[in-house]
């Protein structure tokens, strides 16, 4: 099976997350870049953001922790796109989150960021999205107590 990511993409995604999740105020800007560019999505959320911005923490630790084979966490990626398509996200909130994390991510970084870094994170979120809006029309996996734990 060949490799959803490739081995750069794999490394600039580590070493910007590596920066980004040593800021404790990184995901509570990334929610304020959200509402900037999609204030539609606020009404998703609580009105305390904190805990909140502590999943979503979480959830990209997992997932870029587990860069090298995402094909083995897609089951768990899909509950939790089938836990965000009953709550009726769609397609262009996705696309609203990605360029806010990208923003958060460049914005973090600084003068470390660069284009590549900005483009591994999108081939990432791309296939990570995707498998999220497709979730719906499949059978919910064995990793439901995973989200269970994030979402409930």
């Amino acid at each position: 099976m060949a490799a959803v990511l490739k081995e750069e993409e794999i490394n600039l995604i580590d070493y910007s997350w590596e920066v980004l999740s040593t800021s404790p105020q990184s995901m509570m800007r990334f929610y304020d870049h959200l509402f900037a560019i999609a204030p539609e999505t606020r009404h998703f959320f609580p009105d305390d953001i904190s805990k909140q911005s502590e999943k979503l923490a979480y959830t990209i630790g997992f997932i870029v922790g587990n860069l090298e084979r995402l094909e083995t966490i897609k089951n768990a990626i899909e509950d939790i796109g089938r836990f965000h398509n009953k709550l009726q996200i769609e397609a262009y909130h996705y696309t609203n989150l990605k360029i806010a994390l990208v923003k958060t991510i460049e914005e973090n970084m600084e003068e470390k960021y660069h284009e590549d870094i900005g483009k591994a994170w999108y081939s990432a979120l791309d296939y990570v999205s995707n498998l999220m809006l497709n979730a719906a029309t499949k059978k919910q996996g064995r990793f439901v107590r995973f989200t269970s734990k994030l979402f409930h």
